[in-house]
This record gives structure tokens, sequence and C-alpha cells, in this order.
């Protein structure tokens, strides 16, 4: 049994779209200034959700993509949407 206690949403998401989307796409939970040089990029985001208070977190989490085409954007979009 895995052991229970808190987890950060973002970092694990972020890890696991990582791994399946490759390293030609970044995967991060802030933007930067840089972000023509770092595309396409992947937006994690936790924006609220509900907690029990002992064991159960429902974690709403929001998921932005940018790339230079708006159809690359739209590809990847999808892509994740599948991945999900």
């Amino acid at each position: 049994m895995a052991p229970v206690g808190s987890v950060d949403v973002e970092l694990l998401l972020i890890g696991w779209l990582q791994q399946r989307l490759g390293e030609g796409v970044w995967v991060r939970d802030e933007l930067d200034n840089n972000l023509l040089d770092d595309l396409p990029t992947v937006l994690v985001q936790r924006v609220g959700g509900t907690d029990d208070g002992f064991r159960l977190d429902r974690s709403l989490v929001d998921i932005d993509v940018y790339d230079s085409t708006r159809g690359g954007a739209i590809g990847l979009a999808a892509t994740i949407r599948g991945l999900l």
C-alpha cells in the first residue's frame, strides 16, 4: 500500500506529462520571460479543489498550452487530453 501523505499534484503531473511528451516540450508550473525561446510549453497549475482533511484530495488543475502556432497548440492540447 502506498504511504498516505500530502501530494503536490502540480509536481506529480509535471513529471508525468514530461515523461510522456518528451524532451521537445517544456512542462512547468510558471511562465518566464523567455517563453518564445521555450516553445512548446505546457503550464500546469492547481487552481482549486477540495480536501476532506483526512485522506481525499480532489484537485482542480488547469493546463494551458503555448506553441508558435495555433494549430501546434491545439494539437498538443489534444494529445494531453488523450493522455489524461
